[in-house]
């Protein structure tokens, strides 16, 4: 009965949003052109390092709900996997309009252990993902582009594989409107210039086309407040706001070029 309650909440948050999206699909206009793939003649390279200037100590999130399926808390998926390593940053090139295919894709989406895994990823525009739950409890999905909900499906404990289509570009953040320290992240682009940050703070971009580019970094914030009322009960899960970086670049014929952020 508890289950279905939440199940026609979620529904009813679903429908409310409806009406916002569609003034924002009308006022957003048409997707970025199409990529198209080509031979690169005489690509060029960018590749360098993400740091971290005065990384925390990685703090553990508290859970008080579903504890069962939950544990009462696990570590912070945002994190850095390494001190001062700012892993799971995504570097891109704003926009190329032709150039190298895609390499073949996974595009899943699990619940496990309530949390979203992978924490990060980026697909290409069209791509179907395919969403799982694992847990012994009801979760969902609420896919936000530029703070406008897209999808919002759930899947309660034993539910079926979902899918869904990501037809536009841009950062989709997504959050468990039932356990809200749960949030993932999923970039989708129109072309394949990009790279997620390694675990030793690393990245390559290859095979680009000569010309000027404006270079984009995004990194989600590891820094969470988990503010309590006077009975311990945690209110809300507060994050950071994400870390954005650009500069421009010219990238010339066959060479190779080092460019290195660092984060506060």
């Amino acid at each position: 009965m508890r289950n279905f309650a939440l199940i026609l909440f979620l529904a009813a948050l679903a429908l409310s949003g409806c009406n916002a999206k569609e003034k924002a699909e009308e006022e957003a206009g048409p997707l970025s052109q199409n990529y198209h793939v080509v031979a690169v003649a005489h690509g060029g390279t960018i590749h360098g390092k993400v740091t971290i200037e005065n990384a925390a100590v990685a703090m553990r999130i508290e859970i008080q709900k579903d504890q069962d399926a939950c544990h009462d808390s696990h570590t912070n998926p945002s994190a850095p996997v390494n001190q001062g390593v700012a892993s799971g940053t995504i570097v891109y090139l704003e926009r190329v309009d032709s150039g190298k295919a895609w390499v073949t894709q996974t595009a899943m989406l699990e619940q496990k252990g309530c949390e979203y895994l992978p924490h990060v990823q980026v697909l290409q525009r069209g791509s179907t993902m395919r969403l799982t739950n694992g847990d012994d409890a009801l979760h969902n999905s609420n896919f936000k582009l530029n703070g406008i909900t897209e999808f919002n499906p759930a899947q309660p404990k034993g539910a079926p594989p979902q899918e869904i289509k990501l037809t536009k570009d841009g950062l989709y953040t997504v959050n468990c409107d039932v356990h809200p320290w749960m949030r993932g992240f999923v970039q989708v682009m129109d072309h394949p210039y990009f790279a997620v940050v390694d675990a030793n703070g690393s990245y390559t971009i290859a095979n680009i086309p000569p010309g000027n580019y404006t270079l984009k970094l995004w990194r989600d914030n590891w820094q969470i407040d988990q503010p309590k009322d006077a009975s311990g009960h945690i209110t809300t899960y507060n994050w950071g706001s994400d870390f954005r970086k650009q500069q421009p670049v010219t990238v010339a014929a066959s060479t190779s070029q080092e460019i290195n952020f660092s984060l506060p």
